[in-house]
């Protein structure tokens, strides 16, 4: 399925922190917002994923779903909030439980299979030729400004950028997964997926962590 990604416009994409993000997940589900506390306590290296993936796209690029537009970020985290919520229930091993580190191994290959699926395949500014991609080192809104910059000799206060966004559709995209993975994990993280046998899946496809 192709998704139609759009811009703020008016104004410049920014950062959306962890503890913002996870707000919006809990919004109108009292249930939910139990069970995302539950996730937390689990696992509070979520929120650190979370964190990494909203520095790293930033809150402007919109995504329609049905009549509404949603900031693309928050429908990546929403999916893999839903996705470990889903874990806890599913019945797995000697004691009725999926493992602690599999929960974790899903919150993580999660987030990178929406990325994946959301994210455009490259954005350019019409003027000045300068391009981004969810795989750049560089984060989205870092990109934005850097851009405005150029383009507009500093003054970026209300800038909006003509740009020319290509379609998501990156699932099978091992150099994106591979980026993803890296930007929003740290070697903490890493580490624990390794040991636990997950980490080479989660780069490798999108049905990574369901096995």
């Amino acid at each position: 399925m192709t998704f139609q990604i759009t811009t703020l416009q008016g104004r410049m994409p920014t950062s959306i922190n962890g503890p913002a993000m996870l707000l919006k997940a809990k919004e109108g589900n009292r249930q939910k917002g139990s069970l995302v506390n539950i996730m937390l306590q689990d696992w509070p290296v979520t929120q650190n994923v979370i964190a990494a993936l909203g520095a790293h796209i930033g809150d402007g690029l919109m995504v329609k779903i049905g009549k509404t537009n949603h900031a693309v970020v928050h429908v990546i985290v929403d999916y893999a909030v839903d996705r470990y919520i889903e874990s806890i229930s599913q019945v797995s091993g000697a004691f009725g439980k999926t493992p602690d580190i599999k929960r974790l191994a899903v919150f993580v290959g999660a987030i990178v299979e929406k990325s994946c699926e959301l994210l455009p395949t490259l954005i350019t500014d019409k003027a000045s030729g300068n391009s981004w991609h969810a795989a750049s080192p560089v984060s989205y809104p870092a990109w934005y400004r850097r851009t405005c910059k150029q383009t507009r000799g500093g003054n970026c206060i209300g800038c909006t950028l003509d740009l020319n966004i290509e379609p998501a559709g990156n699932e099978a995209d091992a150099e994106l997964r591979e980026a993803l993975y890296q930007i929003i994990t740290d070697e903490r993280i890493q580490e624990l997926l390794k040991r636990g046998g997950y980490e080479k899946d989660l780069v490798a496809g999108p049905d990574a962590a369901r096995g």
